[in-house]
């Protein structure tokens, strides 16, 4: 593929168009409705930005572009079929997919009641016909693999955690696939749990992963009951080996490196990677998880398919309508009825 096209930056964007855009991220008055955009976090911010930068970079290279029209206006059936064939020239097919996406949630939030049928329908073949830059089936474990590889290796380095800093730090590597199987937030929320903020006791006495609205992707708030069998090593995590590694300073960060410091999301997505390279012989990275989680539910424990919403907090109307969260954890369901699985498996078989 060639290099990525190059995208308008939002302050040489028409004027006409920074106007609907700056509408479409405003919280609205008393009686009207806020802007579409108004609640996206920062990375959707930023992809919708390039995406619809890049649409206002083909318009201008190829002369479509009208600055007096309005941006739905220039979404003809002709100019968006120059647009797909101009990225299918420089961009891979999930690549283009996302722009697509961009284009039209950019779209949207301009004019909430802009009609995208037209790109998605185009996006959603994209999207079909769409291939991963690498194969990912060799590196796929159940999610119960790799929630017990974080038990065994916890149980193993327990003995001489504390002897010194790396030998406490690999330990905690034990813990972050463990949580990491028991609930599949995205590595930010992960880097960036707080101690008694975001990680609590709930009142069964064993933990929970809590995160506020404001601190999730979905901007939906998440609450997860950790699985009992974890309770024991948290509390030695917390009380032991994290004390031991902070070494006097005080964090109120989850995860603390070797050194002592509070561990950046790069060192996070190094130390999962090699630890799933050494426990499983896989190397598995915390995004992956997500995709785990949901293959293990569908192909072990399809009818429970419908707490896969709530386990990877997304908010379509699917996982909407069977929210289970206010009647039952399903983080630890999901751990708990792949653990009997697994022990079903390993039992004997009846002559």
């Amino acid at each position: 593929m060639n290099r990525r096209p190059q995208s308008v930056p939002l302050a040489e964007w028409p004027v006409l168009d920074q106007e609907f855009w700056r509408k479409g991220l405003e919280r609205g008055e008393l009686f009207e409705a806020d802007g579409v955009g108004v609640d996206w976090a920062p990375a959707t911010l930023s992809n919708v930005e390039l995406g619809y930068g890049q649409w206002l970079s083909f318009l201008t290279a190829q002369g479509r572009l009208d600055p007096a029209a309005s941006p739905h206006e220039r979404l003809t059936e002709d100019n968006l079929k120059s647009y797909v064939e101009s990225l299918t020239f420089r961009l891979a097919t999930t690549s283009r997919w996302a722009y697509l996406v961009w284009l039209a949630r950019a779209l949207t939030a301009m004019d909430p009641n802009f009609d995208a049928t037209r790109i998605r329908t185009v996006a959603q073949r994209l999207r079909r016909h769409a291939r991963p830059s690498r194969d990912e089936r060799d590196r796929l474990a159940a999610p119960s693999e790799v929630y017990f590889a974080g038990l065994r290796r916890m149980e193993r380095l327990k003995p001489t955690a504390l002897s010194n800093p790396t030998i406490a730090a690999e330990f905690g590597d034990g813990l972050m696939l463990a949580l990491g199987a028991s609930k599949a937030v995205r590595r930010k929320n992960h880097v960036g749990t707080i101690v008694g903020v975001n990680l609590v006791v709930n009142p069964e006495d064993n933990y929970r992963l809590r995160y506020s609205a404001a601190e999730m992707k979905s901007r939906r708030e998440s609450d997860a009951d950790l699985p009992g069998t974890l309770t024991p090593d948290i509390d030695f995590w917390l009380t032991e080996v994290r004390p031991f590694l902070l070494n006097g300073r005080e964090s109120t960060r989850l995860w603390i490196t070797s050194g002592g410091n509070d561990m950046s999301a790069g060192t996070f997505y190094r130390r999962f990677c090699k630890t799933t390279k050494e426990e499983l012989d896989r190397r598995i990275n915390p995004h992956l998880m997500r995709k785990i989680i949901m293959t293990g539910i569908a192909v072990a424990a399809p009818e429970l398919i419908a707490i896969v919403g709530t386990l990877l907090d997304q908010t379509s109307d699917q996982s909407e309508a069977y929210n289970l969260a206010d009647r039952l954890t399903a983080s630890k369901k999901l751990v708990e009825m792949l653990a009997a699985h697994r022990i079903a498996r390993a039992q004997p078989r009846k002559p």
